[in-house]
């Protein structure tokens, strides 16, 4: 192609340019116009200091970075107060991010090089996204801009449409829900996808944060199990026996390291035989087998341990408690209802089977030991009993 060619081709893409940009009588044509009726410029308290503010009515409220997540009108605007405000251009990028990410892929489930492409590329969307300060897969809200009539260092940032239900992010620091009880709804439905079809657990960090980004209610809970339930039963069941029985193993540690406290408080326990001590749900001492010390008994130092843990759900097994409420919810337990053992501290003077080959430590009652036999877990299986597995510390 000769010089005189591309020349040309050069002129007659930016006649293109300039006809879409132009109207028939050669005039810029107008920016877009807001899809919503504004609030009256007579109608808005003007601030009196620098900063970034949400015009909500008319009321100036400041756009200040918090932890906690506020909830805010669809029809806001914002307004800038800075010296260094520009007219043309909006100062501040507003976000529709998302209540749900998908966990990136990791290299244990690359299996072929598309894969080995994807989880690269996801990889420097999140090293992105740690940068910008802006989460991964966010939207960009157009904005319009409007100054403010004889104010030249104040701008109004309009967004074009009513903004939709969603968590929204405005610039790097201020979030805010809109509608957010819609948003719920719409997380329950996205937490069964992630839970059905990815397989992802209720107990995931991924859901975790958005369960309490959001604030959810019992209600919200129970409506998602119901719906994961109908969509993948099975699934549902492994993931919600998985997660008591980690909490049982967590509530084991918890017992033993209380009575640590104890006796750093107090007396060591003797380490030349074995000492037993039973707790029901409630977390008092219904039971002292072998030479305890002092202070350690079932009447009137009951609740010597309970009172270092300062959690009496500590010393409830979960899982016996869903099968003991028959569809209640767990928190409906009477004291009397809890008094059931439920764990044993077990210090010896030679190493257990039921402890793993430890000394020392906490069985579960229910399913991990009755203190003699090793019983199975809830499927009845030994997979599932609520007994560690692998070494652990003390």
């Amino acid at each position: 192609m000769t010089l005189y060619a591309r020349f040309g081709t050069m002129a007659f893409s930016l006649f293109v340019v300039l006809v879409l940009t132009h109207d028939s009588f050669g005039e810029t044509l107008p920016p877009a116009m807001p899809t919503r009726q504004v609030v009256p410029e007579s109608a808005i308290e003007l601030p009196e200091f620098y900063g970034v503010y949400v015009l909500v009515h008319g009321a100036t409220v400041p756009a200040t970075p918090t932890s906690t997540i506020n909830t805010l009108d669809a029809k806001l605007e914002f307004l800038v107060f800075d010296k260094f405000v520009s007219q043309r251009t909006p100062p501040l990028a507003l976000h529709r991010v998302p209540v749900l990410s998908p966990p990136s892929p990791t290299i244990e489930q690359v299996v072929s090089l598309d894969d080995y492409f994807n989880m690269n590329n996801e990889r420097f969307r999140d090293s992105m996204a740690a940068i910008s300060g802006i989460p991964k897969g966010s939207t960009l809200v157009p904005f319009l801009g409007k100054p403010i009539t004889g104010q030249p260092q104040m701008t109004r940032l309009i967004p074009e449409t009513e903004l939709t239900p969603g968590l929204y992010q405005l610039g790097t620091g201020l979030r805010f829900l809109v509608r957010p009880e819609e948003v719920r709804e719409q997380t329950v439905a996205d937490a069964v996808h992630f839970v059905c079809a990815r397989k992802l657990s209720l107990e995931s960090k991924e859901l975790s944060r958005a369960f309490k980004l959001l604030q959810f209610r019992p209600e919200h809970f129970t409506s998602l199990l119901e719906r994961a339930q109908l969509s993948c039963p099975d699934i549902v069941k492994g993931f919600t026996q998985a997660g008591r029985r980690n909490t049982c193993l967590s509530n084991q540690v918890g017992i033993d390291k209380g009575v640590g406290v104890w006796e750093s408080q107090n007396e060591a326990l003797r380490r030349d035989s074995i000492i037993s001590i039973t707790f029901d749900g409630n977390g008092s001492i219904v039971r002292v087998g072998g030479p305890s010390p002092a202070g350690l008994d079932a009447s009137s130092n009951s609740r010597s341990i309970a009172e270092y843990i300062r959690d009496d759900n500590v010393f409830l097994c979960f899982e016996w408690g869903v099968a003991r409420c028959n569809g209640r919810p767990i928190a409906s337990l009477s004291r009397e209802e809890r008094s059931v053992p439920q764990y044993m501290f077990i210090s010896s003077s030679r190493p257990l089977q039921c402890l793993n080959g430890y000394r020392r430590g906490v069985v579960c009652l229910q399913y991990g030991t009755n203190g003699r036999d090793l019983l199975v877990g809830p499927d009845g299986t030994s997979a599932s009993s609520h007994r560690f597995t692998t070494q652990r510390n003390h």
